[in-house]
């Protein structure tokens, strides 16, 4: 008995002793991120994350042509990412290179893509937290449905339905709104960094934040309210909290 008890006791403080498994943000230079990489960091990451209404459609066993086209199951999908965090900005912009064949540049070509990098990553969020939404859907009519909506009514909305709620619970409405960016469908969420003197994340609370907003009736699948959930004490990069 006793030496079953010293085995765990030793299994316990091996456990607690390993570092946790680095990411691969952590451990390669954005340069070096591949595109999946950078779409998980974009996508599924501690500064991403996804949220979709859909419904199944019951269709008839007879249908007619034109109906071979809808889809059983619509969807309209949200991203929320923290864009004045620097691991997004960077996957953003490993992203264009990628797109562009970057290394397949003459070196004056590549050394104007990077400038324009260098700009938009070394631009400071001191007083500013900024999160982008994009929405898309399966479904064209959606599609069409939820630029129409954003872009006439979005910038009310949002003014008074979206939050960045706090880790005490608080919830803290949008300094500015902007929506629709040339060639795609998305608004973008400005909240202050600081609030009552204090700033709003703090990775030494275990507790969430959470973005909030209103997502409209399309198609018929009903106003919801969409809840996309962070963690602070996750959403450290290269030892400092990024946000």
């Amino acid at each position: 008995m006793c030496k079953r008890f010293l085995f765990s006791l030793c299994a316990s403080l091996f456990l607690l002793g390993s570092p946790a498994r680095s990411q691969f943000w952590e451990k390669k230079e954005y340069p070096k991120w591949d595109q999946a990489e950078c779409s998980r960091i974009l996508n599924d990451s501690p500064w991403a994350r996804q949220y979709s209404v859909s419904t199944v459609e019951i269709r008839p066993l007879q249908t007619a042509p034109d109906d071979d086209a809808r889809e059983a199951r619509p969807q309209i999908a949200y991203v929320a990412q923290f864009r004045s965090a620097l691991p997004v900005r960077q996957a953003l912009v490993r992203m264009g290179q990628l797109a562009a064949k970057y290394d397949e540049k003459s070196a004056d070509e590549r050394a104007k893509i990077d400038q324009r990098a260098a700009e938009f990553l070394d631009r400071k969020f001191d007083d500013s937290i900024v999160v982008h939404v994009s929405a898309n859907s399966n479904v064209v009519a959606y599609q069409r449905q939820l630029v129409t909506y954003w872009r006439s009514r979005g910038p009310i909305e949002l003014s008074t339905t979206a939050y960045l709620i706090t880790q005490d619970g608080k919830k803290i409405p949008p300094l500015r709104v902007q929506v629709g960016e040339a060639g795609s469908l998305g608004f973008q969420l400005v909240f202050p960094r600081q609030v009552d003197g204090r700033s709003v994340l703090d990775a030494s609370n275990k507790k969430g934040i959470a973005i909030e907003f209103l997502h409209p009736d399309i198609g018929g699948l009903g106003e919801a309210r969409v809840l996309l959930e962070f963690k602070p004490n996750k959403m450290l990069y290269r030892g400092n909290l990024a946000y």
